[in-house]
C-alpha cells in the first residue's frame, strides 16, 4: 500500500494519465489521420526542413515559421511517421510534470489538475494531430516561470523559441516588457530580454530576405486581417456566408504578382482601408467575437475520433445565426451517444468556467493585483489580438494558465495566497518591532 501511495503521489508517474487518453484517441482515430489542413503543410515542411523549407513545395513563402516544423523533422527522422506523435507526448508530458510541481509548492489539487488537462477535448486533438500548440505551451509556460523567477535572460530566450513555433506570440514581448517595468527590472536587462525575445524571428526575417528578397518574419499577418478579421466583420454586417465574402476579398489579389509576401502586404493596407472607414462595424464585429474564445472543447475530439466530421461553417453559421443554429448544423447527424457525451461535457466544461471566475475572485480579495495584472496582461493578449476569426484553439494556448486559477477556485484551492498572506503579516510584524 506505501508503495501505490507513493507511486500516485510521484508527479512523474501522475503525468502519464493524460498520454494514456492521448494515445487511446490516436488508436481509435487513426495515428497517421490528420484532421486539420494545417498538419499537412507541417508534414511537408519537416520532411523538406534540410532542403529548402517551403521552397519547391506548395506552400506559400513566409506562411509557416520554422519552429515546429525542424523538431518534427527530427522526430521524423527518429520515430518515423508516427514522429508528430511522440513529440507531443514528450512535450506534453514535461508540460504537465511542470504544472504538478508548481501545484504541489502553490498547495494545490493535483488529482484536479490532471483531470482539467487529462480530459480537457481541446488538448488530446491537439496532442494526436501534427500541430504545434502542444510544444507552444511548453516554452511559453518556461518564459512566464523565468520571468515569474526575475530571469529575463532565460525569459527572452524561450519566448524566441516560441515566437518560432508560433507567430502568435511575435508582440508578446511588449507585453512582458511592460511587466518587466512594473516589477522594477534594469533597463539591460529589459533591453537584452528584448533583443533574445525577438533573436529567432530575426534571424528568420533576414532569411526571408536572402532568399525571397523580403525582410518579414511571415507572409500572413496581413492577409490574416483582411480574410479573417475584415471578412468575418463584413460576413457578420451583412449577414452573407464566409465563404462567399472570402472570395469577393481574393479578387482584388488575384491580378497581383504572384510574390506571396507583397500579396500579404497588399492585403494588409486593404484591411486597413476597410477598418478605417468602418470603425464602428469592425469593433462591433470584433466584440461579438470575444465570447467564442470561451467555446467547450468537445468538437475536435469527436473530429479526430472520427465521430463527427460536420464542422464545415459551423463558425460562420454560429457567427450570423447564433448558437442554436450551429449546434443544430453541427450535430444534425450526430448519434445519441455523441449528443449526450457533448451535453455532459459541457456541463463540465461550464464547471470549470465557474471555479475560473471564483478564483480571479479569491485572487482580488486576496489582494494579489500584482498577479492580477500579469494575468489580464496574458490572456488579453491571446484574447484579443485574434479577435474577428476566435475559437476553441485560441484558447488551448492558456489552458494551463486557466487550470490553475480554477484550481484556485476550488474549495480550499486558496491555501497558497493564505500562506502567502500570513507570510506578508509576518514581515509587516518584524518590521515593526525592528522599528520599535
Amino acid at each position: 500500500m506505501d508503495i501505490m501511495k507513493k507511486l500516485l503521489y510521484n508527479n512523474w508517474i501522475l503525468a502519464l494519465i493524460p498520454l494514456l487518453m492521448v494515445l487511446l484517441v490516436a488508436s481509435i482515430g487513426g495515428i497517421e489521420r490528420q484532421i486539420f489542413p494545417d498538419a499537412g503543410d507541417y508534414a511537408v515542411l519537416a520532411e523538406n526542413f534540410f532542403s529548402g523549407f517551403e521552397q519547391g513545395t506548395a506552400v506559400e513563402p513566409g506562411w509557416r515559421t520554422p519552429g515546429y516544423p525542424a523538431m518534427l523533422s527530427v522526430a521524423v527522422r527518429i520515430f518515423g511517421k508516427t514522429g508528430y506523435l511522440w513529440l507531443n507526448l514528450i512535450f506534453l508530458y514535461m508540460t504537465i510534470v511542470f504544472m504538478l510541481y508548481r501545484a504541489s509548492e502553490w498547495r494545490l489539487s493535483r488529482g484536479w489538475l490532471i483531470i482539467f488537462m487529462g480530459l480537457s477535448g481541446g488538448i488530446i486533438a491537439l496532442s494526436s494531430s501534427a500541430l504545434s500548440e502542444i510544444v507552444f505551451i511548453f516554452f511559453l509556460l518556461l518564459n512566464l516561470e523565468f520571468i515569474r523567477r526575475k530571469m529575463p535572460i532565460y525569459s527572452g530566450l524561450m519566448l524566441a523559441v516560441a515566437v518560432a513555433i508560433r507567430p502568435a506570440a511575435l508582440f508578446l514581448w511588449i507585453v512582458e516588457i511592460i511587466w518587466l517595468i512594473m516589477t522594477r527590472c534594469s533597463w539591460r536587462k529589459v533591453l537584452a530580454f528584448a533583443v533574445l525575445a525577438n533573436l529567432i524571428a530575426g534571424i528568420w526575417a533576414v532569411r526571408n530576405y536572402c532568399v525571397f528578397e523580403h525582410f518579414a518574419y511571415t507572409s500572413h499577418s496581413g492577409r490574416y486581417n483582411y480574410f479573417y478579421k475584415v471578412g468575418g466583420a463584413i460576413s457578420y454586417l451583412e449577414n452573407r456566408p464566409f465563404d462567399e465574402v472570402r472570395n469577393e476579398l481574393s479578387k482584388p489579389l488575384e491580378t497581383l504578382t504572384p510574390d506571396s509576401f507583397e500579396r500579404d502586404a497588399v492585403a494588409g493596407k486593404l484591411a486597413m482601408q476597410w477598418i478605417l472607414e468602418h470603425p464602428a462595424g469592425f469593433m462591433h464585429s470584433q466584440l461579438l467575437d470575444l465570447p467564442r474564445f470561451w467555446m467547450p472543447d468537445i468538437t475536435p475530439l469527436w473530429e479526430r475520433l472520427g465521430l463527427t466530421c460536420g464542422n464545415q461553417g459551423t463558425l460562420d453559421i454560429l457567427r450570423r445565426e447564433g448558437i442554436a443554429a450551429a449546434i443544430s448544423h453541427y450535430f444534425g447527424n450526430a448519434s445519441f451517444v455523441v449528443i449526450a457525451v457533448s451535453i455532459i461535457y459541457t456541463v463540465g466544461y461550464g464547471f470549470v468556467l465557474v471555479l475560473i471566475i471564483i478564483g480571479f475572485v479569491k485572487l482580488i480579495l486576496a489582494g494579489r493585483f500584482k498577479a492580477l495584472t500579469a494575468l489580464v496582461l496574458l490572456l488579453g493578449y491571446f484574447w484579443l489580438l485574434p479577435a474577428g476569426n476566435l475559437d476553441w484553439r485560441f484558447r488551448m494556448v492558456v489552458w494551463p494558465i486557466l487550470v490553475f486559477i480554477a484550481l484556485i477556485g476550488l474549495p480550499g484551492g486558496g491555501g497558497m495566497l493564505k500562506t502567502d498572506q500570513h507570510r506578508s503579516c509576518i514581515v509587516r510584524q518584524s518590521i515593526l518591532i525592528r522599528k520599535n
